[in-house]
């Protein structure tokens, strides 16, 4: 038994060549789009004051002794950041030596300055900030527990956000 083929049939080797081009460029889209959409875990993150400037500093999952950082000009660009670009926010620090003892805030010549005490290091410790907004935020998140001293200087702790 023999089967035959009519010639209605047969295969069109434009539309298998065109078929084969449609099929990579969607693969090539997707990979483009996955590549460009890819962000490693960020392990811990740092927020700190340097002048008048707001540096957010980060270590991926994986780097043991790399950091990367960032400088913004102003608080909300730099927590804007660590939210979105590295799903960071303020976490609160377990290591006791960074507890607070004492923490309060003056206000002194048009600048609002931050003083704190942690209960292991016997001095005291300022930041000071130009406006009241930016002070807060500090003095909020290191109420809260998200004190750390960093290899960048006095910081708010930032981890993953879970979701």
């Amino acid at each position: 038994m023999t089967l035959r083929l009519s010639h209605n049939h047969k295969h069109n080797p434009k539309k298998k060549i065109r078929l084969l081009v449609l099929v990579l460029m969607l693969e090539f889209t997707v990979s483009v789009y996955l590549w460009r959409t890819w962000k490693p875990d960020t392990a811990v993150g740092f927020l700190v004051k340097k002048g008048s400037e707001y540096v957010v500093a980060w270590r991926d999952v994986g780097t043991e002794q790399n950091y990367y950082y960032k400088t913004v000009s102003s608080l909300n660009e730099a927590l804007e950041f660590a939210n979105e670009a590295l799903n960071l926010s303020a976490s609160r620090n377990v290591i006791s030596d960074a507890e607070l003892e004492h923490i309060w805030m003056d206000e002194r010549f048009g600048n609002y300055v931050l003083l704190w005490k942690t209960a292991n290091i016997p001095y005291l410790h300022q930041l000071t900030f130009q406006n009241y907004h930016d002070a807060k935020y500090f003095s909020e998140a290191f109420r809260k527990g998200a004190y750390t001293p960093s290899p960048f200087g006095h910081s708010v702790l930032l981890l993953p956000i879970r979701n």
